[in-house]
This record gives structure tokens, C-alpha cells and sequence, in this order.
């Protein structure tokens, strides 16, 4: 018997000067790194290559903010990442989000609730089990989701089931995102 590896499909979702990709090219893996790292609790820093095989091994979702072009004429880029959330997946049973941020400049503008929707309603992942650590959550991003277990930090994980629903646009199949250095 051998194991073939997942191939995904990279999506886009839009809204107003935002958008949300899950193809692994638009990341900033600077700006990924920073939070990635700061995640870390081991006195060890997390190394780079280690950093790609987490992000080869997730279902990665970049949270974008497109500028004015006026901002492009004076040498800035146009496209800022301001967010990211990681899923780790068997894409039969099981999704698990691992991780979800947003700049603290984006707070409140309700990008951080659209992410946690569109993560939770991807195309790939319908009617499978959602397991989310509340930690990684603010407000009542999860609306409809039970209450599954505590445990012993006293931070909930809750479970949730997803219902098919209107799918985004396909973009192009994903690619891996860097080659083992």
C-alpha cells in the first residue's frame, strides 16, 4: 500500500479591501514567523525549516488588506498581510484550528469573525469535526458551536460540525511552500 499526498486547491475569498487566501505563495513568512514564534514555549527558537514543514503540514489561511495605488507610486506595497489562521487536518474526520491572529491595528473591524468563518466553512472541510482551542478565539466568533471538554489550564476546546454552504472561487491547485534548505 502506499500514501499519496493531499493535493489542495487555493482559494479566495473577497470583502471590500480584504481578502483571504489559502494559497501558501501570498503568505508573508516573515510576518507567519513572528507569530509562529511567538507561540513558541520551548527555550529552543523555533528554526526556519522547521517553520515550513508546520505550514507544509496545515491548511493555511493569509488574511489580506489591499491600499489605495497612491501608496504603490511611493514605493510601498499595496498588499499587507494582517492576519493568519492554521488548520491541521486529516480531511476525513478531524480539522483542528491551530491558530488564528490578527494585527492589533485590524482589531475590531470584524476581519478577525469573517477569518474564523471562512476557515471554519471551507470547501475541503464540510460535515467533518472542528476542534478549536479558545485560546486562540476573542468575542463570540463561534456562533452555533457546543462547549466539548475542559482541560487542565481550564481552557475550553470546543467542537463543531459545519454545514455545506455556497463555495468560493477556485483559484489554482496549491503548491508546496518551500523546498527542504
Amino acid at each position: 500500500m502506499s500514501i499519496s499526498s493531499v493535493t489542495r486547491s487555493a482559494y479566495t475569498w473577497t470583502k471590500g479591501n480584504y481578502f483571504i487566501s489559502t494559497d501558501p505563495r501570498d503568505l508573508d513568512l516573515n510576518f507567519v514567523y513572528e507569530y509562529i514564534s511567538s507561540l513558541n514555549e520551548s527555550e529552543e527558537p523555533l528554526c526556519r525549516a522547521n517553520f515550513k514543514r508546520i505550514l507544509n503540514f496545515s491548511l493555511c489561511f493569509g488574511l489580506f488588506v489591499t491600499l489605495p495605488k497612491e501608496y504603490g507610486s511611493l514605493g510601498m506595497p499595496t498588499v499587507y498581510q494582517i492576519g493568519f489562521a492554521r488548520v491541521a487536518t486529516d480531511y476525513i474526520r478531524l480539522a483542528y484550528l491551530c491558530n488564528i491572529h490578527i494585527s492589533e491595528a485590524y482589531e475590531g473591524l470584524s476581519v478577525r469573525e469573517w477569518l474564523m468563518d471562512t476557515v471554519l466553512n471551507y470547501p475541503g472541510l464540510q460535515s467533518i469535526h472542528w476542534v478549536v482551542r479558545t485560546a486562540d478565539i476573542r468575542g463570540d466568533s463561534l456562533s452555533g458551536v457546543k462547549k466539548r471538554a475542559l482541560d487542565p489550564q481550564n481552557e475550553q476546546y470546543l467542537c463543531h460540525r459545519v454545514s455545506t454552504r455556497k463555495k468560493p472561487k477556485l483559484i489554482n491547485e496549491i503548491p508546496v511552500i518551500a523546498a527542504n534548505t
